[in-house]
């Protein structure tokens, strides 16, 4: 039975994800095409609304891609420090910083790929209070009034 609901599919923003921890032998035979006889492009990784998801759930991708974000954000802070002082750092993490680390974090927050992004974040901690490298990370947000990774 084919229902016809009038639904018009752009082809070129479509795409396909099988969802499955091991791969199915069915999956690499698998594709779908419209009415049109247009065949939908299958991808293993797809953003959705900023979110890379991939189609084992590992949140790799996505992880990678916040590395990228939140490096460019450090880069900046260390530059800042330079001009601002503790307390317009300390403003200006969580409408910068924040922001970009935990959103989508109900999602990928579980997930095994979560330590290089805690380190990230431990180092921009380090910048604002000018402390070393060596620093207890359980002293440092405290001192800030920031949620660790973890924590959130």
């Amino acid at each position: 039975m084919v229902f016809k609901k009038k639904l018009h599919l752009n082809k070129d923003k479509c795409k396909c994800v099988v969802y499955a921890f091991k791969s199915p032998r069915w999956v690499r035979d698998f594709f779908l095409e419209t009415n049109t006889g247009d065949e939908i492009e299958r991808v293993d990784v797809v953003t959705y609304l900023g979110v890379e998801i991939d189609g084992k759930l590992t949140w790799k991708q996505n992880s990678i891609k916040l590395q990228e974000k939140l490096r460019k954000m450090n880069y900046l802070f260390y530059h800042l420090k330079e001009q601002l002082s503790k307390k317009h750092l300390i403003r200006l993490y969580a409408p910068l910083y924040e922001s970009v680390l935990i959103y989508g974090i109900i999602h990928w927050g579980g997930s095994a790929h979560t330590n290089p992004l805690k380190v990230l974040q431990n180092k921009v901690c380090r910048l604002i209070l000018n402390t070393k490298r060596r620093s207890s990370e359980w002293e440092i947000c405290p001192k800030l009034g920031f949620m660790s990774l973890e924590d959130i």
